[in-house]
């Protein structure tokens, strides 16, 4: 019932959420972006997901100082 009477708030909400996930890449971002790339659950480790997180700020930067 409270999610009919508050859909769209929830979905702003949530939208909003994963945003900010990407933005600061969190680590439910980091985690799929490594599921994506084949990892399972097991595999993905604190020390994977830093290093994944230092790639995609590298990468980021790179696209930033191109344009």
């Amino acid at each position: 019932d409270y999610y009919l009477l508050h859909r769209e708030r929830l979905l702003k909400s949530g939208k909003a959420s994963r945003l900010r996930s990407i933005e600061n890449l969190g680590n439910a971002y980091v985690k799929g972006k490594l599921r994506t790339q084949g990892f399972k659950n097991e595999q993905i480790t604190p020390e994977l997901i830093e290093l994944k997180r230092i790639t995609l700020k590298t990468t980021r930067l790179c696209r930033q100082l191109k344009n």
